[in-house]
């Protein structure tokens, strides 16, 4: 699995350093975890150099799933469909491709079963299905019963001012956001107005007592 999620994590940092001209370190966790999605239904099914080549191809087809997010009006701010979805789908139907018998007892069609690849298709497809209609299902339940969106102003100050009463990131300075102030200190100094001059001249304990 580690050997995907780094593969991963490489590719996503390179493609995005080769279009940006920047590398995107949020890009290379976002790359981590789409290396470990896409390994994980074929972990105990492919050798190492399978798992590389399925972390690999994870990272490009994640990078430009998300890449075409920004293009839409799709509301998905931790790109879980990019990420864990096409990540998820592209593992599962990669174990059809890569599984070898001497590592599962099940090999993929670069192990002379072709069969096993539409088994997993048949068997993506149809989680796919279930995953969306469920999710649409209680997606609706919760939208009727409190909502799926916060109003733009809360949605601004952070939902964690306008829905937990808490400040997350403190910026010195940054006032209060919605009545929920900057954090207190835990300890703060009690002042000594005494100048310097006098904190000079005062004696120490024991030198008086001697």
């Amino acid at each position: 699995m580690t050997a995907s999620a780094e593969t991963s994590a490489l590719t996503w940092v390179g493609m995005s350093w080769w279009l940006s001209g920047k590398p995107s370190v949020v890009g290379a966790a976002a790359g981590a975890v789409a290396g470990l999605v896409a390994i994980t239904p074929a972990s105990g099914f492919v050798q190492p150099m399978e798992a590389i080549a399925i972390g690999g191809i994870a990272g490009l087809l994640c990078f430009f799933a998300v890449q075409l997010r920004t293009r839409t009006s799709i509301d998905d701010s931790l790109d879980v469909v990019g990420v864990h979805g096409v990540g998820g789908l592209w593992g599962s139907i990669a174990t059809g491709l890569f599984a070898a018998a001497t590592v599962g007892g099940v090999d993929g069609l670069f192990h002379g079963a072709p069969d096993q690849l539409w088994r997993q298709l048949l068997a993506t497809s149809v989680v796919a299905v279930y995953s969306f209609v469920v999710t649409w299902g209680i997606l609706k339940i919760l939208d009727v019963t409190m909502g799926l969106r916060v109003s733009e102003e809360e949605e601004i100050a952070g939902l964690d001012v306008s829905q937990h009463g808490e400040r997350a990131y403190i910026f010195g300075g940054s006032g209060p956001v919605l009545g929920i102030p900057e954090a207190i200190p835990m300890y703060t100094p009690a002042p000594n107005h005494a100048s310097s001059t006098e904190r000079v001249m005062q004696p120490e304990a024991g030198a008086a007592a001697r």
